[in-house]
């Protein structure tokens, strides 16, 4: 888990939610609230830390305040996309960490739909290279199940990380 402690100076601007509204009377639009549960921020500037295009739970943004000092818990998914998985304040040292249930759906989403993913695109490198080097369909068996694993191992790092940061 990475751990980026300093001046939260910059949380730019938010893009990822869908805004739900509904039609007023007059046929204006009034928003209700959002539909989803990550988003993704431009920028956020810790120190001397630039985190481009992170991704946070929705629930977690209004506990991210610019001008203090804080410390951010950092998830890499697939070692480039950074996920925030909470703040922890120097003054106080009142800390806010992303809900379990957003948490619980990130891995039901990292050990089914990414490995699935995943275990195609190894299945087809597996073979082209079990073809190349005569193992044939053992390749293909190979790849998958390396795509398969890597994203269960995605999963498992993400509980992980989530349980240091509860720890700190």
């Amino acid at each position: 888990m990475e751990r980026h402690c300093g001046i939260l100076a910059r949380v730019d601007s938010l893009a990822g939610t869908l805004p739900i509204s509904q039609a007023g009377k007059i046929g204006y639009k009034k928003p209700l609230g959002s539909v989803g549960d990550t988003a993704e921020i431009d920028l956020i500037q810790i120190g001397d830390t630039l985190l481009k295009k992170p991704l946070c739970e929705v629930a977690l943004l209004g506990h991210l305040e610019p001008g203090r000092e804080a410390c951010l818990y950092i998830f890499r998914h697939y070692h480039w996309t950074p996920i925030v998985l909470g703040v922890k304040y120097a003054d106080g040292g009142t800390k806010h960490l992303a809900s379990s249930q957003w948490i619980k759906r990130q891995m039901l989403q990292y050990s089914v739909v990414w490995p699935i993913v995943s275990g195609i695109g190894g299945a087809i490198s597996g073979g082209l290279l079990g073809a190349v080097i005569g193992i044939g369909k053992m390749g293909i068996g190979l790849g998958a199940a390396g795509g398969l694993g890597y994203g269960w191992w995605i999963a498992l790092r993400l509980w992980k990380n989530y349980r240091l940061a509860k720890e700190d």
